[in-house]
């Protein structure tokens, strides 16, 4: 096994190595020369030497098919680095530019009724929101870890979401849901489990264009996905379908990124590969099964958990307006900070805005009576959001802070939240409220 700690890139060297290093041991083994000596018991010997050289063949053969597989994925590996670092370096200024463009059509949609040009925002608004996604699946090449992995359990997660499946799925084509009894939990982060499972749902079911079935199964993993994934226990959700099915060559750009069968608009290739690169990042795998008018069957491979599923309960919502409060807005975008300033104003609060930490950090000093710090964790200068949080729970414990960044957040500081650029208008508002008191939890008295 090789460790945990190692790269991709390592374990794919190792796997090129380990071949030839059996080989060179099988050359060291006695008897493996191709070559009897002449002396008494040569025709033993003779034997030996050719079952040597037929195993030093087969062992030959093992390491070249080896070796090539391993090549494959290191090249797949390394184009999907190369999509990462593009889209991880250009990530941050367009999630800005979404921002924007998503807040500014917040603060439109308020002020617009039902009138002609209603028609013309939703579908700005419907387009804002499909760009944050593209931008959001192509972030998931970069991501090596989910971000909230967690004990779930496959079988509540599945009735859960089986009416969004089913409005996903429509009508003339056929559901079924099997689960195995007694399934261990995944750990997984369930968010990113729930967008790759709908991958695969709307994969599934974009191939039924006539109608037919859709078969989602829980299960354990069998010996040879075990053997595949490199593990020793793994559940898996798998979903099939009864349609065309692919071909070789097909199946094997399935997972490529931005490779499609699909008409023009109507995908953008990055399904499957999405799906395949949350399974590895979660300590799974994504395999594939598919033959030409047998269908095809994807499963999500995913590690046991060892603790028992946690509950979740709704979280009380609070009115998005929310109490009006003197905010400090620290963001050095001007786009952003016009559009947030008016969308916030929009709802009656009061707003502050510097562009960088060190002028917001000067105005905190002065003791203004703010309520909140609403502060991007990117930004020019010596200091950062993430150390004026940091300043602030020292300095201005009175004041409530939020954080939102156009990155992935990998460790988010303790107790304030992060909001993940373009995020909802209404997302912030509820971030800038204060937590509810105990009194306004409790149950009004009946009369």
């Amino acid at each position: 096994m090789v460790a945990r700690g190692q790269e991709p890139s390592e374990r794919l060297l190792m796997s090129l190595l380990d071949p030839l290093r059996s080989l060179r041991a099988l050359a060291r083994r006695p008897g493996a020369q191709p070559v009897a000596p002449l002396v008494p018991g040569a025709l033993d010997a003779g034997a030996d030497s050719v079952n040597a050289d037929a195993e030093l063949r087969q062992r030959l053969g093992d390491a070249i098919e080896r070796a090539e597989r391993a090549e494959a994925e290191l090249l797949a590996s390394r184009k999907r680095e190369a999509l990462g670092h593009l889209t991880g370096g250009i990530s941050h200024d367009f999630n800005n530019l979404l921002q924007a463009i998503s807040t500014g059509l917040y603060v439109v949609d308020r002020t617009t009724g039902n009138g002609p040009h209603r028609t013309s925002l939703e579908a700005a608004m419907r387009a804002s929101a499909k760009a944050a996604s593209l931008v959001q699946q192509l972030l998931a090449f970069t991501r090596a870890s989910p971000p909230a992995a967690r004990a779930v359990s496959l079988h509540d997660f599945v009735l859960q979401t089986l009416d969004l499946t089913r409005r996903a799925v429509g009508h003339g084509i056929e559901l079924v849901v099997q689960v195995e009894p007694a399934l261990p939990n995944a750990l997984v982060d369930a968010m990113e489990l729930e967008l790759a499972f709908l991958n695969l749902v709307f994969n599934a079911r974009d191939a039924l264009t006539g109608g037919g079935r859709i078969e989602i199964r829980l299960r354990r993993a069998s010996p040879q996905e075990l053997q595949a994934a490199g593990s020793f226990e793994m559940v898996v959700l798998e979903v099939s379908d009864d349609g065309p099915g692919m071909d070789a060559a097909t199946l094997a750009r399935a997972t490529d990124a931005f490779f499609t069968t699909k008409p023009i608009g109507a995908g953008s290739g990055l399904g499957l590969a999405r799906v395949q690169s949350f399974a590895r990042a979660s300590g799974g795998d994504l395999l594939l099964r598919s033959l030409p008018g047998q269908g095809t069957a994807a499963a999500i491979l995913l590690p046991v958990a060892q603790e028992p599923a946690s509950s979740e309960h709704a979280a009380t919502q609070r009115p998005a307006r929310g109490t009006p409060q003197s905010v400090l807005l620290v963001e050095d975008d001007l786009l952003v900070a016009t559009v947030l300033r008016s969308a916030l104003e929009a709802e009656g609060h009061l707003v502050t805005v510097c562009h960088d930490a060190a002028s917001a950090q000067h105005r905190l000093t002065t003791q203004e009576p703010f309520d909140v710090l609403v502060a991007d964790i990117v930004m020019p200068g010596p200091h950062d959001g993430e150390a004026l949080v940091q300043w602030c729970a020292e300095h201005r414990p009175d004041i409530r802070q939020v954080l939102a960044t156009g990155y992935r957040v990998r460790n988010a500081p303790a107790g304030v939240p992060v909001l993940q650029k373009p995020y909802p208008t209404a997302a912030l508002l509820q971030a800038m409220q204060p937590p509810a008191s105990p009194h306004d939890l409790t149950s009004p008295a009946q009369d």
